[in-house]
């Protein structure tokens, strides 16, 4: 049960960090247009190493993901579970673009106009992540950047 203690803390916090609601709603539309593009690009930029070198580096995906959520932390502010479940969508934007530009190089973009390329890509991922125990250490890293990005995103 939460104490009365504990509710006053909790509603002197909230006044603290957000005034009111409204300036909350802005600053969670001014972090999903700034935010977005960075995953996207954080995404490509992470495909073109990983085709360059030929190699999966997926261990990059867990500072990807605390780098949006320290992102979303300092431009959002808040307190609400809404940022958390932004950072975990740009987390999995950022994985999806990632692997598909690994895959498909910067013609990544065409996956989502041709679907025998998407149903290709989708086939890949599904075998590929399941594939062998560094697959599945591969995907298990990839779950955990969720994890982190969830758990960064909010204040306290």
């Amino acid at each position: 049960m939460m104490s009365y203690d504990n509710i006053d803390r909790q509603e002197v916090i909230m006044k603290i960090y957000n005034l009111n609601t409204n300036q909350e709603d802005q600053r969670f539309i001014y972090c999903l247009l700034i935010s977005t593009p960075i995953a996207i690009i954080l995404g490509i930029i992470y495909g073109l190493i990983t085709r360059s070198i030929s190699m999966s580096i997926s261990i990059l995906y867990i500072a990807i993901a605390y780098l949006l959520a320290m992102i979303i932390k300092k431009i959002g502010r808040g307190l609400t579970r809404k940022f958390a479940i932004l950072a975990v969508c740009l987390t999995i934007i950022t994985i999806i673009v990632g692997d598909m530009s690994s895959i498909f190089g910067l013609s990544f973009y065409q996956c989502f106009i041709n679907t025998h390329l998407f149903l290709q890509f989708l086939q890949y991922e599904l075998f590929g992540l399941t594939a062998n125990l560094n697959a599945l250490i591969a995907l298990l890293i990839r779950v955990y950047a969720v994890y982190e990005a969830y758990n960064n995103a909010i204040l306290f």
